[in-house]
């Protein structure tokens, strides 16, 4: 697109919103009423991008410039072309079937009055018979067009979703299709139809975080970009309100103090065996705290001094231990809010890990000690009873070597001598 108009000035924007994103009005200003060309005119395609169509309108009183807004096809991807005069030139390099809305402003000061009223005309060539190609005719220059990458689809969240000011000062997901060609995006913002800085994510995915008020209205689409930054064909528009009553976020103590998270898993006083030498992976699980842009992590081993780690918006982080002892894990967790103060931290939870036991193997009586050769029968005394035993392995036919003191392997009365004096000595 360009100007035949000397004095014109081009300067491209592009907004998310095409009627509603002008609407600071000038009092002082009025809205300038279109000339040319009239409504629902129609233009060939050698009309529009060969000599161009003339843009006219009435001049305003107080007015210092002017700005031709216009929107191909009814789409987002909004183009505005200044000009110091109530008319310019301008140049389509559309093709045929393009319909375009236009639109003028006064400007002043910086300042933009009232809108006109909205027109349209169309790029539409006649319907032609297909020529014989001459093999010899040299091969035409193609016609200029806006070759641009278009409109991702917006997944989420829904249009008019309502959610709590405080969730969405923490963040919101946006997500949309992918569009091919595309090596990254644009996304476009408003507060009550007030323009805040366009924000770029490489991937279909990024996060708005905002401060908003009760009733506030945020409006956003996304558009590719393609590799040289270009802008393609904008989405159509989605809006979130914020809404006090539509969820109830976790209360925050006064002060400003984010409150204690809940654990989860695994709960207090588990207690987990293995054999030695096993690892396992535990996962340690909390509730979502509002208003925290992160988490600290503490965990102590028996008595020994507890390790924090500082975690990003997670509830949950898989730890793996090995069993080569037994000990005892306390562990804990505090939120942290966007300027890194702490909250309340959460209750201390235990968690055993415990080496499996192998069996103990059945221990071997000791035999009973021998104070003396006379303690025959073997209770670690010498006493009558060994004399009643003494007769009594004499009655019997079966040899005992308690009985056969003098080691022979005889029983006789040499044995029975030598228990007597044993038995005088030793008692």
């Amino acid at each position: 697109m360009t100007s035949n108009d000397r004095q014109s000035i081009v300067r491209f924007s592009l907004f998310p919103v095409f009627f509603l994103v002008l609407t600071a009005q000038i009092q002082a200003l009025d809205a300038p009423v279109l000339l040319k060309p009239d409504d629902l005119e129609t233009y060939t395609t050698a009309e529009a991008f060969g000599v161009g169509i003339q843009f006219r309108w009435s001049p305003v009183t107080g007015a210092e410039d002017y700005d031709l807004v216009f929107s191909i096809n009814n789409s987002l991807n909004i183009r505005s072309v200044g000009s110091t005069s109530p008319s310019m030139q301008l140049k389509f390099g559309s093709p045929s079937g393009t319909l375009v809305y236009w639109s003028v402003q006064a400007v002043a000061g910086g300042q933009t009055g009232p809108q006109s009223a909205t027109r349209t005309f169309t790029i539409q060539d006649p319907p032609t018979a297909t020529p014989t190609p001459d093999p010899n005719a040299p091969t035409p220059t193609p016609t200029p067009t806006f070759d641009v990458l278009p409109a991702p689809t917006l997944l989420e969240p829904e249009d008019g979703v309502q959610l709590h000011p405080n969730e969405i000062a923490s963040g919101v997901l946006l997500t949309w299709t992918a569009v091919d060609g595309a090596a990254g995006y644009r996304i476009n913002n408003l507060v009550n139809n007030i323009p805040k800085p366009p924000l770029t994510s490489e991937e279909t995915e990024i996060t708005l975080s905002l401060e908003v008020e009760d009733g506030d209205v945020i409006t956003w689409n996304v558009a590719g970009l393609d590799s040289a930054g270009k802008i393609g064909l904008f989405s159509q528009v989605r809006q979130i309100v914020a809404e006090t009553a539509a969820a109830t976020p976790t209360p925050t103590p006064p002060g400003g103090i984010l409150p204690a998270p809940a654990l989860i898993e695994p709960e207090n006083g588990l207690s987990i065996t293995a054999p030695q030498g096993a690892t396992q992976s535990i996962q340690f699980t909390w509730d979502q705290v509002a208003g925290a842009a992160g988490y600290r992590f503490s965990i102590a081993e028996n008595d020994n001094p507890p390790s924090e780690t500082n975690l990003p918006l997670i509830n949950s982080i898989p730890i793996t231990f090995t069993f080569d002892h037994t000990r005892t894990i306390t562990w804990s967790v505090t939120a942290i809010d966007a300027e890194q103060l702490l909250g309340e931290t959460s209750e201390g939870r235990t968690l055993t890990l415990a080496l499996e036991q192998e069996p103990s193997p059945t221990p071997t009586p000791s035999p009973t000690p021998i104070i003396s050769i006379a303690d025959i029968n073997r209770d670690a005394d010498v006493d009558i009873y060994d004399v009643f035993y003494l007769s009594s392995q004499f009655q019997n036919d079966d040899f005992n070597p308690d009985v056969d003191l003098d080691q022979n392997n005889i029983i006789n009365k040499a044995d029975v001598w030598l228990f007597v004096e044993a038995y005088k000595n030793d008692r």
